[in-house]
C-alpha cells in the first residue's frame, strides 16, 4: 500500500477547476487591469494579456478572452463611447468570469467592459499632461506666435496617403482667389506606435530651416477611425507648444478636443477647414489692403480737388497779397527813412558835443599829467644821484676789505708767521691728525721748501 495519496494531474486540475469555477468564483466579478496585448483571431475571438502595474513594475498578470459573439459588440460600443480602439496600454474595468481549465489553465472570460472607467482614466492622464505643460510655462507659447500678413510657405505634417492631406492640398490650390501657395510635406503617421516618433522627427526637420516657412499645418482626415493618443502625448504636445512658427491643427476629430488643439496657434476641425483658414487669412489681408487703397484714392482725390481750387484762386490771391505787401513795405520804408534821418542828426549832434567835451578834458588832463611827471622825474634823478654815490662808496670799502683779507690768506705770509702745510704722499692736504697713520710718508711745506719724512709716532691731544 502506497504511503502517498497520489493524484493524477488531470484529477488535480479538475479539483482546482471545481473549486475555482463552482465554489470560489461562481459569479462574475468587476476587475481593473491594463491591456498589455490584444489580438483578434480569424474566428473572431479576442485574446488579451492583462497586467497590473505599480509604477513601471508588473505585479500581476493574467490571460483573458472575449468570445466572438461578444467581441464585436464590446469593441464597437467601447469605441462609440470613448473614441478609442481596444489596444495595448489602455486601462479597463471589465466584468468577467474566473475560469480554470484542466488543459489550458487559469483565464478570464470577459463579458462586458465599462467605457466610463476608461474615459475617466484617459481624462485623468490628459489633465496630468496639461498640468505639466502649464507648470513648465510652455502651454501658451505657440499661441503667442504671430501669423505673417500673408501666408505663402506651408510646412505640412501628414501621411502622404491620407485623404485629409489630399483634401487640404486640393482646397489650397483650387481657391477662388487664385492665390499661389508653396507647400512641402513632411511625412508622418498620425496614429499608432510610430506616430509619436515620426511627428517629432518631422518638427525637427522643419526647425532646421524654419525661416523658409510661414506656418506648420498638422492634418489628418478620411474615413478611418481616429486614435487620439498621439495628440494627447506629452512629448508631442510639448514640442508643438514650443515650436517657433504658428501651428494649425486640422486632425478631423469632433468627439473631443485634444491637447494639441489646445496648445497650437489655431485649431480647426478638418484639413479642408485648415486650408480655408489660410485662404481666408490671406483674403482678409487683401481686403484690408484694398480698403486702404480705396481710402487712399479718396484722400488723394479730395486733396487734388482742394489743391485745384487753391491754384485757380491763386492769381487773384497773389495779386491782392502782392499789392498789400508792397504798399505795406513802401509805408514801412518811408517811416524807416524818416526815423533814420532824425536819429542820424541826433546821433551826430551828440557825438559832436561829446568830442568837444573830451577835447577840453583831454587838454587839461595832459597838462596836469606832464606837470606831475616832470616833478616825479626831477625827484627820481636826485634820488638816483645820491643812491649811486652811496653805492660806489660802499662797494669801494668792500673791495678794500677783501684785498686785506686776500693778503692775509697768502700762504707765504702764513709760512713767515710759522704756519706749515702738511700733505700726504699723493699731494692731498692733511687737516686732521686722524688722517695720519704710523709709517705714512708725509710732506711738511715751509716758506722756501718742504720736508719729506716718515711718521714714527702719533701723539694726539689728550683734550680731544
Amino acid at each position: 500500500m502506497s504511503i502517498y495519496n497520489e493524484l493524477k494531474l488531470s484529477e488535480l486540475n479538475k479539483l482546482i477547476k471545481k473549486i475555482i469555477n463552482d465554489e470560489v468564483f461562481s459569479s462574475p466579478l468587476w476587475i481593473i487591469a491594463e491591456i498589455s496585448d490584444f489580438k483578434i483571431a480569424k474566428n473572431g475571438h479576442c485574446y488579451l494579456d492583462l497586467v497590473e502595474k505599480e509604477g513601471d513594475k508588473i505585479v500581476a498578470k493574467s490571460r483573458a478572452t472575449i468570445w466572438s459573439f461578444r467581441c464585436a459588440i464590446i469593441k464597437d460600443y467601447f469605441y462609440q463611447q470613448t473614441g478609442k480602439e481596444l489596444k495595448e496600454g489602455i486601462k479597463i474595468l471589465f466584468y468577467a468570469e474566473v475560469r480554470f481549465h484542466e488543459l489550458y489553465g487559469f483565464s478570464l472570460n470577459i463579458l462586458d467592459i465599462q467605457p466610463s472607467f476608461t474615459i475617466g482614466e484617459l481624462a485623468k492622464q490628459k489633465e496630468e499632461v496639461i498640468k505639466k505643460l502649464k507648470e513648465e510655462g510652455v502651454f501658451d507659447l505657440n499661441k503667442e506666435t504671430r501669423f505673417p500678413p500673408v501666408i505663402q510657405n506651408i510646412a505640412i505634417i501628414s501621411s502622404e496617403t491620407a485623404a485629409g492631406y489630399e483634401d487640404f492640398v486640393n482646397t489650397l490650390e483650387n481657391n477662388k482667389y487664385d492665390y499661389v501657395f508653396k507647400h512641402k510635406l513632411f511625412h508622418s503617421l498620425l496614429q499608432g506606435d510610430e506616430a509619436k516618433i515620426q511627428i517629432i522627427e518631422a518638427l525637427n526637420k522643419i526647425y532646421e530651416n524654419y525661416e523658409d516657412y510661414d506656418v506648420v499645418v498638422v492634418i489628418r482626415g478620411g474615413g478611418a477611425k481616429l486614435d487620439m493618443d498621439v495628440f494627447n502625448d506629452y512629448e508631442v504636445t510639448s514640442n508643438v507648444a514650443q515650436f517657433p512658427l504658428p501651428v494649425i491643427s486640422g486632425i478631423g476629430h469632433t468627439r473631443d478636443v485634444s491637447i494639441m488643439d489646445m496648445v497650437v496657434k489655431t485649431s480647426v476641425k478638418t484639413p479642408t477647414a485648415a486650408a480655408e483658414f489660410i485662404i481666408n487669412h490671406n483674403h482678409e489681408f487683401e481686403t484690408y489692403i484694398e480698403s486702404l487703397s480705396v481710402k487712399l484714392n479718396k484722400s488723394l482725390q479730395s486733396y487734388l480737388t482742394n489743391q485745384t481750387l487753391l491754384l485757380q484762386n491763386l492769381p487773384l490771391r497773389l495779386q491782392t497779397a502782392s499789392n498789400k505787401f508792397f504798399s505795406d513795405k513802401i509805408n514801412e520804408i518811408s517811416l524807416n527813412i524818416n526815423k533814420l534821418q532824425a536819429s542820424t542828426k541826433s546821433f551826430f549832434d551828440k557825438k559832436k558835443h561829446k568830442c568837444q567835451t573830451l577835447k577840453l578834458s583831454l587838454h587839461e588832463s595832459l597838462n596836469n599829467y606832464f606837470d606831475v611827471k616832470k616833478k616825479s622825474i626831477s625827484f627820481i634823478i636826485n634820488k638816483l644821484q645820491i643812491s649811486s654815490e652811496h653805492y660806489f662808496y660802499s662797494q669801494n670799502n668792500k673791495l678794500t676789505n677783501l684785498e686785506e683779507k686776500l693778503k692775509n690768506l697768502n700762504p707765504e705770509i702764513l709760512f713767515k708767521r710759522g704756519y706749515h702745510l702738511v700733505t700726504g704722499k699723493n699731494g692731498k692736504i692733511i687737516a686732521d691728525i686722524n688722517e695720519i697713520k704710523t709709517k705714512d710718508i708725509i710732506n711738511i711745506h715751509f716758506n722756501k721748501g718742504k720736508v719729506e719724512t716718515e711718521v714714527k709716532k702719533i701723539i694726539k691731544n689728550t683734550n680731544d
